[in-house]
C-alpha cells in the first residue's frame, strides 16, 4: 500500500502541490474575511442588498425609492444573480462571505492550466499557480468584499484558455463565446476582453503570422454580442453623457481624485515584484525580438490595460487586478527559460536552492504584502 502510495504521489506530485496552494489560499482568506462580521466597501453591501431582493422577489431592485428623491440603478445583474441562487440555502451573508472567495481561488486553477499552455513545463505553472494564489492587489480587494472582480478575473483568464485551446480544437469556440456572454452580463468590462482580442488579431498581422479562421469568426463575434448587449443595458446613459460616461461622467475638476496617479513603486507592490519585473521583461522580449502566437494574446492585454490606466480610461486598483494576472501568466515563460539556461551551466546542481530561494521572495513578495493589504481593509470595515 505504502509502495502504491508513494507511486501515484510521484506521477501525480503537481496535483498534490496545486492543492496544497488552493486549500492554503481559501484557508487565508476565509480567516481574515471572517475577522469581522462587516463588509469593508459600501458596494459590498450594494450588492447584498441586490441578493436579498432578488431572493425574495425574484428581480434586482432597479427603481430605489428609499434613495432621496428616487433613484434608478444601471447594471448588469448576473452576478447577483448567481450569489443569490446560494442564499436560497445559506445565509446571504455567508454567502457574501464565503462564495466571492471560492470564485477568486479559483484563478489559481486556471493560471495553472494557462502556464502549462504557453510553456509546456508544469514546474512553471506550479510557480505561477502560487503568485496568482496571492496577486496583492487583488487579495486585498476581494476578501472581504462581495467584488464582482473575484468572478471577472477568473472569467477573463478562462476565456484566454478557452481562446488558446481553440487554436487546437474548434469546438472549444462554443464553450469560449458562452463565457463571453456571461461576462457580458455580468460586468462592462467584457468589453476589455473583446478589444484584447482585437489588438492580438493586430499584432498577428504585423508580423505576418497567420490568423485562424476560427479566431477571427469568434472575435467579431464576441465583438458585436458585447457591444449589442452593452447598448441594449446602457442605451439611455450612452444618449445622455456621451462618451463622458467612460469617466463616469466625473467633473474634469475632481477626475484626479477618482483616477489618482500611482508610482512604478506603487505598481510594483500592487502587483508582486516577480511578475511585475520579469512580467515587463517577457513583454519586451517577445514584443521587440522573438514571435510566439499566444505570447502576442498576452501582450495585447498588458498594452490595452497599460494605455487605460495612463489615460483615466479604469480605475487603477481594478486596473491592476487584470495586469497582475496578465504579468503573472507571462512570467512562467521567464522561469522556463531560465530554468532551461540554469540546467545548461554548472550551477544546475543547486536548482534545489534557487527553487528554495524563490519561495522564499513569493513568500516576501507577494504573501505578505498581500496579509499587510487585507489586514488593513478588515481593520477598516465600517461597522
Amino acid at each position: 500500500l505504502n509502495r502504491c502510495l508513494m507511486g501515484w504521489l510521484g506521477k501525480n506530485y503537481h496535483k498534490v502541490i496545486l492543492a496544497g496552494i488552493i486549500i492554503v489560499a481559501l484557508a487565508i482568506r476565509l480567516y481574515f474575511a471572517f475577522q469581522t462580521p462587516y463588509f469593508s466597501d459600501d458596494s459590498s453591501y450594494f450588492a447584498l442588498r441586490q441578493i436579498e431582493e432578488i431572493a425574495s422577489t425574484g428581480t434586482p431592485l432597479f427603481n430605489d425609492d428609499l434613495s432621496y428623491g428616487g433613484r434608478t440603478y444601471m447594471f448588469t445583474p448576473l452576478f447577483h444573480y448567481i450569489l443569490a441562487a446560494f442564499s436560497l440555502f445559506l445565509p446571504s451573508v455567508l454567502v457574501g462571505k464565503l462564495i466571492p472567495n471560492i470564485f477568486a481561488v479559483s484563478l489559481v486553477v486556471i493560471s495553472y492550466l494557462l502556464a502549462i499552455e504557453i510553456s509546456k513545463d508544469r514546474q512553471s505553472a506550479l510557480v505561477v499557480a502560487m503568485i496568482s494564489a496571492f496577486i496583492p492587489i487583488l487579495f486585498s480587494q476581494t476578501v472581504n468584499s462581495i467584488s464582482l472582480y473575484s468572478l471577472v478575473i477568473p472569467l477573463f483568464a478562462l476565456s484566454i484558455l478557452l481562446f488558446i485551446k481553440m487554436h487546437k480544437d474548434i469546438r472549444y469556440g462554443y464553450p469560449l463565446v458562452g463565457v463571453i456572454s456571461a461576462l457580458a452580463f455580468i460586468h462592462p468590462s467584457a468589453l476589455l476582453l473583446v478589444l484584447a482580442f482585437s489588438i492580438y488579431l493586430i499584432l498577428l498581422k504585423l508580423e505576418d503570422i497567420k490568423e485562424s479562421k476560427a479566431e477571427i469568426e469568434v472575435v467579431l463575434f464576441s465583438f458585436m454580442l458585447v457591444i449589442w448587449v452593452l447598448l441594449i443595458l446602457y442605451k439611455n446613459s450612452i444618449m445622455e453623457e456621451g462618451l463622458s460616461i467612460i469617466w463616469q461622467s466625473i467633473p474634469a475638476s475632481l477626475l484626479p481624485i477618482y483616477f489618482s496617479s500611482i508610482t512604478i513603486l506603487g505598481a510594483i507592490a500592487s502587483i508582486g515584484v516577480i511578475p511585475f519585473v520579469y512580467g515587463i521583461v517577457t513583454i519586451y522580449r517577445y514584443l521587440f525580438r522573438k514571435k510566439t502566437r499566444f505570447t502576442y494574446l498576452f501582450i495585447s492585454f498588458a498594452l490595452l490595460i497599460g494605455l487605460l490606466i495612463i489615460f483615466n480610461g479604469i480605475m487603477i486598483n481594478i486596473g491592476l487586478m487584470f495586469l497582475g494576472m496578465v504579468l503573472t501568466i507571462l512570467y512562467s515563460i521567464h522561469y522556463k527559460q531560465s530554468r532551461d539556461f540554469l540546467s545548461r551551466t554548472k550551477l544546475s546542481r543547486l536548482k534545489t536552492f534557487f527553487m528554495f530561494t524563490l519561495v522564499i521572495a513569493i513568500i516576501a513578495s507577494q504573501l505578505l504584502p498581500s496579509i499587510y493589504l487585507t489586514q488593513e481593509s478588515v481593520k477598516d470595515a465600517p461597522s
